[in-house]
């Protein structure tokens, strides 16, 4: 593409405000580029809807089932990104796929709108993009339960995959839906909740100091955030280029890339739950300091950094335990200090730096060039955003 042509792309992709939309981006180069990918998206949210046992076209919720409408409700087609991340993969590191890819492009999604679920309930969460959280909308059992509908269904689409990949995919989803439980545990046991119960009072930041070791560090931080979120990029991105008869080293590559992706997108969530637009990010402001986490990247770069000052530090923690209204609007007021603000600010875009060089790089390996450069892009608009 000449560059006058990628400058047309950047223009249109702008909104008002000039800032380039990661959205619009993609959807731009993949229909000026790769349309078949863009093609492919109706077809896989078809594959989705019928492993739910959906009807192809979504019904008036006044004659469905109370399952159906809530399966109706968590499955309503989003960004589309992990729809297609997986397929842009394969074809960049294979240059050819089939149905098995777009399968793991369904699998994608659905895991995602699995782990949404898992997520909110253990945050607490009211909501998500300015709209009710499914507990909030449907209560907990109703939602517990379309949860495992949701693991049934990822199932279903395993058992679609052909031969010879099917065994293969099999044994990797399995663990793979492991190690997201466990991240989410490993965030649980980062907030500092004293009302979980006497478990979590003895052995969770419920009782951390800033002086007894129970503070979770950074590198505590990358662990969770590897279950909780990488996990389910680095298993996707690996078993789209493995059914699409990709190499060892090119699922190698494909890993690593789904590894860093996830890390760009949970570090800048954090971020923006405390410094971006609550409008765009369709949660209040400070949502995690009301859900009592210290598993924020924010909160875990001041609370370990020498260089913030103690009584900030203190307080910090402080407000966090208290989960209220006050401790909110004080955690915000310490963390929007300039100073602290900076400390942050600095760590994140070091961060930031590792996780996007790791992912380039790896990209840097796909046979497409066209492709590896515009997901490079992408990733870089992508942590660019306030939302």
């Amino acid at each position: 593409m000449s560059r006058t042509t990628q400058q047309q792309v950047m223009h249109e992709a702008s909104p008002k405000t000039g800032k380039v939309d990661f959205k619009k981006y993609l959807k731009l180069k993949l229909k000026q580029n790769y349309p078949e990918i863009l093609g492919h998206t109706q077809e896989v949210h078809v594959m989705i809807r019928e492993s739910l046992d959906l009807p192809k076209v979504p019904v008036s919720t006044l004659i469905q089932e109370p399952l159906e409408d809530i399966l109706e409700y968590v499955t309503a087609e989003g960004k589309n990104l992990r729809t297609i991340l997986p397929i842009m993969i394969a074809k960049g590191f294979v240059g050819d796929y089939g149905k098995d890819t777009l399968l793991i492009g369904a699998l994608t999604q659905e895991a995602h709108e699995f782990s949404k679920i898992l997520d909110d309930i253990v945050d607490n969460t009211d909501k998500r993009h300015n709209k009710d959280t499914a507990h909030k909308k449907y209560g907990l059992y109703m939602t517990l339960l379309t949860n495992s509908t949701q693991m049934g269904a990822m199932f279903n689409l395993v058992g679609q995959i052909s031969d010879p990949y099917i065994r293969e995919v099999a044994q990797t989803w399995g663990p793979f839906l492991r190690e997201i439980s466990k991240g989410e545990l490993a965030d649980i046991h980062m907030e500092a909740d004293g009302n979980r119960g006497d478990y979590w009072r003895k052995n969770s930041c419920a009782g951390a100091n800033i002086d007894n070791g129970k503070i979770p560090t950074l590198n505590d931080y990358m662990h969770m955030i590897d279950g909780k979120t990488s996990s389910m990029l680095r298993t996707s991105f690996g078993l789209a280029v493995q059914v699409a008869g990709g190499s060892l080293d090119q699922i190698m590559y494909a890993r690593k890339v789904g590894t860093a992706t996830g890390e760009l997108h949970q570090i800048t969530d954090d971020f923006n739950d405390v410094y971006g637009n609550p409008i765009l990010t369709g949660k209040p402001e400070g949502g995690d300091f009301g859900g009592h986490k210290t598993g924020n990247f924010v909160v875990i770069t001041l609370l370990n950094s020498s260089k913030v000052d103690i009584t900030d530090r203190e307080d910090l923690l402080r407000d966090i335990k208290m989960g209220n209204a006050f401790g909110v609007k004080d955690a915000l007021r310490i963390c929007n200090k300039s100073k602290n603000k900076e400390i942050v600010t600095n760590e994140y875009n070091v961060r930031l730096k590792t996780s996007l060089d790791t992912a380039k790089r790896n990209l840097q390996y796909m046979n497409d060039k066209n492709m590896a450069n515009t997901l490079g892009t992408f990733l870089d608009l992508y942590i660019q955003r306030d939302h």
